[in-house]
C-alpha cells in the first residue's frame, strides 16, 4: 500500500531489497510520484514485460468530487441484497452499476474508439474495466489525470525482481 507522494524510483529501491519489483518505470522515475504514475498510467522501458500502472493497481483509496473518501476495488455492479448493508459497499455497487450501464450502452463505440496500439497512456480507458463480472473501479482512475477522483492511497501488485540487468547499445551509421 503506497501513498501518491511516494517516488517511483524509491519504491523500486525498497522493493528490490525485498526481492520484488513494481514494474512500470518511466524515464524520470527518480522524481515521478506514484500519484502521477497513476494519473498518467505510465509504463516505461519495461512495458512489454510489466505493462502499465492500470495492470498493477489492485485498490485505491480516493476522494470523490463530493468530498467523500471511498476505497475503490473491483466491484459487482449490483446493490447488496441486505437493506442494512454497509453504506460504503452500497456506494461502490452503485458506482459499479453506473459504469456497467455506460459500458453496456456504449460497447460498440468503446470497441471502435480504443487505440489499436497496446500502449495507450492518457484518457479514460474503458475497454478492460469488466473483470470476471466485476467493474474494476481502480483501473478507471489510471490515465484520468485526477479528473474522476484524487487518489490518496493505492494497493499495487508487485512481481518477483528479475535478478539481472543488462544494457544494450546499438550504433548505426
Amino acid at each position: 500500500r503506497v501513498q501518491p507522494g511516494v517516488v517511483g524510483g524509491q519504491l523500486e529501491e525498497h522493493l528490490a531489497r525485498l526481492g520484488r519489483a513494481f514494474g512500470p518505470d518511466p524515464a524520470n522515475a527518480g522524481v515521478t510520484t506514484l500519484g502521477g504514475m497513476i494519473g498518467r498510467n505510465t509504463s516505461g522501458s519495461r512495458f512489454l514485460r510489466h505493462g502499465a500502472v492500470r495492470g498493477r493497481i489492485i485498490a485505491a483509496q480516493a476522494v470523490l468530487a463530493d468530498g467523500s473518501v471511498v476505497e475503490l476495488v473491483p466491484t459487482f455492479p449490483s446493490p447488496p441484497e441486505d437493506a442494512n448493508a454497509d453504506p460504503a459497499a452500497a456506494r461502490l455497487a452503485h458506482l459499479a452499476g453506473g459504469m456497467a450501464a455506460i459500458l453496456t450502452a456504449s460497447r460498440d463505440v468503446i470497441a471502435r474508439s480504443q487505440p489499436a496500439a497496446r500502449l495507450a497512456h492518457g484518457g479514460y480507458r474503458l475497454d478492460d474495466l469488466e473483470d470476471e463480472g466485476r467493474i474494476h473501479l481502480p483501473r478507471l482512475l489510471c490515465g484520468a489525470a485526477g479528473t474522476l477522483a484524487i487518489v490518496t492511497e493505492a494497493t499495487l501488485q508487485t512481481v518477483p525482481a528479475d535478478g539481472a540487468a543488462a544494457v544494450g547499445l546499438f550504433l548505426f551509421e
